[in-house]
C-alpha cells in the first residue's frame, strides 16, 4: 500500500513535483497549509510530508521554521534540492494582466522581473502557486508566476519564460516523518535551539563549540518565540549526522548555553549546486 503523503497543494505547486521525486510509490494528498501537513504528521494521520524549507533567493520558509519547531515528533528524513524555474501565465493577453499573484516566496524570487516586464501591475499573494493558477483560469486580468504544469493544469498561456530574477534559482524540499534516517556518512542535521535569557556572549560561546570541533554550520536562522516577546529560536543545519562522534558531543556541549535543544532530524545531504 503507497504511503500516505501530504504535500502543499493543490496539485501543480512545485512542493508536488519535488513529492514526485522522492518515490513513485507514495499516495500524494493535497494540503492548503504547511502546518496542517506537519500536524498530520504528528497524529499519524500521514505517514510523510514534503514541504519547502529555504530557496537560495527568498531564504528560509517561515511557516516551515514555526511548525517544526513547534512539533512534537515530526522530523526531516530527507531532503531535495530542485532548480526553480518560474514562467509567467495567464488565460487572456499580456496587455490584460493588472496584477500578478502567487505564493510569497515564489514572488520574492521573481519581484525585479515583474517589476521590469509588468511595471503598471500590482502584487499579491495566495497560497499557492497552483491556487494562483485557479484564480487566474476564471479572470484574465490576473498573472502567475509559477512552474509550467499550473499552465497545463488550468489551461494558461505561457507569457514570459525565466521570471527568476537569478539564473540559479533553488528550492530544498524536505520529507518529514517520525523516524530518524539512519547514517550514511554524508548527511546533515536540523536543530532549533532557544539560548539561556541574559547570558553575556552565549550565541559566541554556542558557535565556538561547533569551531572546536571542525564541524561546519551550513546554515544559521532567527525566529521571533512567540510565547517569550523580545526572544528568539534559532535554527542550524550542520553537516554531519547525530551518531557522528563530533555531533553527539556538540550536541550535547550546547545545552549549557540552551534552555531548550530540538533535533528536527538527521538525513541523507544533498549538495547545493554551484555556479
Amino acid at each position: 500500500m503507497k504511503a500516505r503523503t501530504g504535500f502543499l497543494g493543490p496539485r501543480g505547486t512545485w512542493t508536488e513535483e519535488a513529492a514526485m521525486s522522492f518515490s513513485d510509490s507514495l499516495e500524494l494528498i493535497p494540503y492548503s497549509n504547511i502546518c496542517n501537513i506537519v500536524d498530520d504528521v504528528d497524529s499519524g494521520r500521514l505517514t510523510y510530508g514534503v514541504i519547502p524549507v529555504e530557496n537560495s533567493i527568498g531564504g528560509g520558509v517561515v511557516d516551515t521554521l514555526d511548525c517544526l519547531a513547534n512539533s512534537r515528533d515530526a522530523l526531516i528524513i530527507s531532503e531535495k534540492i530542485m532548480n526553480i524555474n518560474h514562467v509567467l501565465m495567464s488565460s487572456g493577453e499580456l496587455e490584460q494582466i493588472e496584477v500578478v499573484i502567487s505564493h510569497q516566496n515564489a514572488i520574492a524570487q521573481c519581484r525585479k522581473t515583474i517589476a521590469n516586464r509588468l511595471p503598471a501591475a500590482r502584487v499579491d499573494f495566495s497560497s499557492s502557486t497552483a491556487e494562483a493558477g485557479r484564480i487566474a483560469s476564471t479572470d484574465s486580468s490576473v498573472g502567475v508566476v509559477g512552474s509550467r504544469r499550473i499552465a497545463e493544469l488550468y489551461d494558461l498561456r505561457i507569457q514570459s519564460e525565466r521570471m527568476s530574477d537569478l539564473k540559479d534559482n533553488y528550492t530544498r524540499f524536505v520529507m518529514i516523518g517520525k523516524e530518524f534516517s539512519g547514517r550514511t556518512g554524508k548527511d546533515r542535521t536540523s536543530i532549533c535551539v532557544t539560548l539561556k535569557k541574559n547570558e553575556y556572549a552565549s550565541l559566541w560561546r554556542f558557535l565556538g563549540i561547533f569551531a572546536a570541533l571542525k564541524i561546519n554550520l551550513s546554515r544559521i536562522e532567527s525566529r521571533p518565540d512567540p510565547v517569550s516577546p523580545g526572544e528568539y529560536k534559532f535554527f542550524f543545519d550542520m553537516f554531519g549526522h547525530r551518531d557522528d562522534m563530533e555531533v553527539s558531543i556538540a550536541l550535547n556541549a550546547i545545552k549549557t548555553y540552551c534552555s531548550t535543544v530540538s533535533i528536527l532530524g538527521s538525513y541523507p545531504r544533498e549538495e547545493w549546486p554551484r555556479a
